[in-house]
C-alpha cells in the first residue's frame, strides 16, 4: 500500500494502463478498519472482497497493511513479491495473506463479495492426466490432448478462478473509451498453505452467489504444525493463465458480438514461440471470412507477450456476431482461460499462406482465448460494448 487516507484506509495506486486502484478497508465506515477492499478496474468498474467481522487497528510498514490477533493475522500488500506458485505477467497483484496460529473454523475462511454481479468467475477445471514439471522452481502441468499438442499452466491455474467483465471487452479508444481487451479484471490462483515445518496443501477455490470460499483439505490441518500461512492473490491479468500449442494451419477462433456497425483497424493476440501469426474475421452465421478480413503477418514474441497484427484494408463490420481466428505459420502457443462452453472454434486443416472458411470447422471446448480487436465504430457517440454472445451455445448463469 502506498498512501494512507485516514487510519481505517489505505489506497495502492497501481499504474498500469487499466486505471487499477486498491482501496483497503472500507470508508462507509469512519470509525474502524474492516478486512475489506475495494479492486477498481478501469476508472469505471469494480468488485469488493470483505471478510466479515475481521476489525481492529492496523499496521502500515514497507508497504505491508497487518492487522494481528490471537488467533492469527491478516497482510496486506499488492506486487510480484510472492511468484513460487504463479509467476505469470500480470501488472500487478492484492495479496491477502493469512497466517493462522490454529485450525479454523470448516478448514478455510469466507470473504463476501460485493458488486459481483457484472463479472463472469470462470472456475479453472484440472488436467485430468496431467504431467508435472518443475520449471525454475516453479511447478506446471502439462495435459497432452487428443491433436498430438499440449496444454500447459502453472499447477497454481489448475482450479483457480479467471473473472471476465460480462459486457465490456476490445479496444474502443478510437471513440473516446477504453481499452478493455479481453474483459479480464482479475485472476484468482488456487491459494497454497505451507505449515510451519514446511508441509503444503492446496486450496480449493468455490464462488457462489456472492461468497467467496477457499478451503485446505481436513487431513493437511490435522498434521499441521502451526503457524500455518495462507497467500491469496487477486491478480489483475489482462491474458490467460493458460497456454495451448496450436500447429501450423490450425485455426482457432473466439466469439464476438460486435455492438454497431464500424472498422476494425488490427485484431492483438497473447502468444509465445516467435512464429508469425495472422488475425481473421470470420462471419459466424455462415462461417465466411469477410472481406478484407485477413490481417497482415506479424512475429509473436518468444516469451508470452501482445502481438498486434494489423490490416491491409480495414474491414467493415455490421452489427453482428463473428469469430475473432488465429493462425500461425508455424507451433505457437496461445493463451486462453476456460470460460463458456463450446465457444471455441477450431478448424485442423486451415492455411497460413491463404485463409480459407472454416466450413469443416468444430466447436468442442471452452477456451476463452486472449484476442481482441481495436474497433472504430461508425457515426454517433460512444456506445459501451454489449455482452458477448455465442449463436451456438448461450451461456446461462
Amino acid at each position: 500500500m502506498n498512501r494512507v487516507d485516514r487510519n481505517h484506509t489505505f489506497t495502492d495506486l497501481l499504474g498500469d494502463n487499466l486505471n487499477n486502484v486498491v482501496v483497503l478497508g472500507d470508508d462507509r465506515d469512519p470509525q474502524r478498519f474492516h478486512a475489506h477492499a475495494k479492486l477498481e478496474f478501469w476508472g469505471e468498474d469494480w468488485i469488493g472482497i470483505h471478510e466479515p467481522g475481521v476489525t481492529g487497528t492496523p499496521t502500515l510498514h514497507e508497504g505491508v497493511v497487518t492487522l494481528d490477533g490471537p488467533a492469527g493475522k491478516t497482510e496486506w500488500f499488492h506486487g510480484r513479491r510472492y511468484s513460487r506458485v504463479h509467476p505469470q505477467n500480470y501488472q500487478s497483484a492484492l495479496h491477502w495473506v493469512k497466517t493462522f496460529r490454529e485450525r479454523p473454523a470448516q478448514d478455510g475462511y469466507t470473504f463476501e463479495l460485493e458488486n459481483w454481479q457484472p463479472y463472469h468467475w470462470f472456475h479453472q477445471q484440472p488436467f485430468p492426466h496431467p504431467r508435472r514439471e518443475v520449471r525454475d522452481g516453479v511447478p506446471w502441468l502439462v495435459q497432452m490432448e487428443a491433436d498430438g499438442t499440449p496444454c500447459e499452466r502453472p499447477e497454481a491455474i489448475d482450479g483457480s478462478v479467471a473473472v471476465y467483465h460480462k459486457s465490456k471487452r476490445d479496444n474502443w479508444t478510437a471513440r473516446g473509451g477504453k481499452n478493455y481487451r479481453t474483459g479480464k479484471v482479475l485472476h484468482i490462483p488456487r491459494p497454497l498453505a505451507v505449515d510451519a515445518v514446511g508441509k503444503t496443501a492446496w486450496l480449493r477455490l468455490d464462488v457462489k452467489t456472492g461468497r467467496y470460499t477457499a478451503t485446505a483439505p481436513a487431513a493437511f490441518w490435522e498434521a499441521a504444525v502451526y503457524p500455518v500461512r495462507i497467500n491469496d492473490t487477486f491478480g489483475y491479468w489482462c491474458s490467460g493463465a493458460s497456454s495451448k500449442a496450436r500447429s501450423a494451419d490450425q485455426m482457432s477462433g473466439y466469439p464476438f458480438a460486435c455492438p454497431a456497425a464500424g472498422t476494425a483497424q488490427s485484431m492483438v493476440l497473447s502468444a509465445s514461440l516467435a512464429n508469425d501469426w495472422k488475425g481473421i474475421l470470420v462471419q459466424q452465421s455462415d462461417e465466411t471470412i469477410i472481406a478484407n478480413g485477413v490481417t497482415n503477418a506479424a512475429t509473436c514474441p518468444a516469451s508470452q507477450g501482445w502481438v498486434t497484427a494489423t490490416f491491409g484494408t480495414p474491414p467493415t463490420l455490421a452489427a453482428i456476431e463473428y469469430y475473432l481466428c488465429l493462425l500461425f505459420d508455424g507451433t505457437t502457443y496461445y493463451y486462453h482461460d476456460d470460460g463458456e462452453a463450446n465457444a471455441e472454434l477450431y478448424d485442423s486443416s486451415n492455411s497460413f499462406a491463404s485463409p480459407e472458411d472454416p466450413a469443416d470447422a468444430t466447436y468442442t471446448t471452452n477456451r476463452l482465448l486472449s484476442i481482441y480487436v481495436n474497433y472504430t465504430p461508425s457515426g454517433g457517440g460512444l456506445s459501451i460494448p454489449v455482452a458477448r454472445r455465442h449463436y451456438r451455445n448461450q451461456r446461462v448463469a
